[in-house]
């Protein structure tokens, strides 16, 4: 018989259900725990009290907020199934309409239990490391790219004639922000 432990994850607390084959009747209703190691080892007993020998985890990939929980249940030698979340998003279409994350443990637990879901390979760290640094640059290449506009609006104001100097992003240049720094309105001249 599978079984199955949902956790729906979420920042500081989590649900959690324990699911066997009719996921309409849970083994534990879904109730929510703090990401703490305290409130996960309770987790871990509650479960080892029911003296089952194989029980599968599946939550869905919460950008970061998920590993910990993860790392947690593999240490501890259990089979671990992170999902993309479009998966569990178009398995609740087939359900009620609720959104509470009670009942997404249940979502899960059916995904689980009737086979909606690609086995995803575990990625090493070095991946989930470079997945991290990515969204690191992209997110300060945004940044980047808005101070670069605000810039550009402020030598409008304050030195229009400057941008008919330096045209589109050659206003960015190493030649053209000294200009720009030595000379930083119209009218402050060179002697």
């Amino acid at each position: 018989m599978d079984y199955c432990l949902a956790i729906d994850i979420a920042k500081d607390k989590s649900a959690v259900g324990l699911f066997c084959h009719d996921f309409y009747n849970p083994i534990i209703e879904p109730y929510y725990f703090k990401h703490t190691l305290e409130e996960l080892d309770i987790l871990y007993n509650k479960l080892a009290n029911y003296g089952i020998a194989k029980i599968a985890v599946i939550m869905e990939s919460t950008s970061v907020y998920h590993r910990p929980i993860e790392e947690y249940f593999r240490d501890k030698n259990f089979t671990v199934i992170v999902i993309n979340p479009i998966i569990s998003r178009d398995h609740k279409r087939t359900l009620r309409k609720t959104k509470t994350d009670k009942e997404d443990c249940y979502n899960l637990a059916g995904i689980y239990l009737l086979k909606r879901y690609n086995d995803q390979s575990i990625h090493e760290d070095k991946f989930n490391e470079m997945r991290l640094m990515s969204r690191y640059i992209e997110i300060k290449n945004k940044n980047l790219i808005r101070w670069k506009c605000k810039l550009r609006q402020l030598i409008f104001l304050t030195f229009p004639e400057y941008e008919e100097i330096y045209k589109d992003e050659s206003i960015f240049t190493e030649n053209a922000l000294n200009f720009i720094k030595t000379y930083p309105h119209a009218d402050i001249y060179c002697l």
